[in-house]
């Protein structure tokens, strides 16, 4: 075979083997992932700060500092626990002598009390007559301690259309040197301390509890 001829078969023979050969792979891609977008953080309730209130919205009689006639004053504090009224608590302080706060059913809802009401005493030889629908912090009624079941029918008062609500979130401090008492409420349920011996009392239609 001449030397042309050759190269030419060849020739063919390579553009045959060209022809015939696989074609070579497309380059794959990774599809993008999508990056997530960043959770946005809830925000967190801020608590609603605590209101001390005037207690000038609360006093009910006296004149607190002001001296009467007889060289003395007082001051009588009151406020229900909620709209319906059913519990309402009071605080005296006066110039002369030591004061107290009492927390009590009102008259007529006696019977929407839960809780464990004790046998009354209304005749108590001791001094502290209770019907079992109040409780108080005093410094002298009681025969041991500041604080207890104390009252007959001391839920009525003759300022109860003057007596306004002690909201939830709301304070109320009446002081008189060396006491101070200092009442919130939460849900209906009222609760008052005195800071200089530490009794307290919380109460409400279903709990009626004292320290001190």
């Amino acid at each position: 075979m001449s030397q042309p001829v050759r190269v030419a078969a060849l020739l063919a023979v390579a553009l045959l083997l060209a022809g015939c050969a696989p074609d070579a792979p497309e380059p794959t891609t990774t599809p993008a992932v999508a990056e997530k977008p960043s959770a946005t953080p809830t925000p967190t309730p801020t608590a609603e700060a605590p209101e001390t209130v005037d207690p000038a919205d609360f006093l009910l009689d006296g004149t607190p500092g002001v001296l009467d006639a007889d060289g003395f004053w007082k001051g009588h504090y009151g406020f229900y626990t909620d709209d319906t009224k059913t519990v309402r608590c009071d605080v005296w302080v006066f110039s002369g002598d030591s004061g107290g706060a009492t927390c009590s059913v009102t008259p007529g809802n006696e019977g929407l009390v839960t809780y464990a009401v004790p046998a009354a005493d209304c005749q108590a030889s001791d001094g502290n007559n209770f019907d079992g629908y109040s409780v108080g912090i005093n410094f002298k009624v009681f025969a041991e301690g500041f604080a207890g079941f104390s009252g007959c029918g001391a839920g009525a008062s003759d300022f109860a259309s003057t007596t306004k609500v002690l909201h939830d979130n709301q304070t109320l401090v009446v002081s008189h040197d060396p006491e101070q008492f200092t009442c919130t409420v939460a849900a209906g349920v009222a609760s008052c301390a005195e800071a200089s011996t530490g009794a307290s009392i919380r109460f409400g239609l279903a709990v009626a509890e004292f320290a001190g």
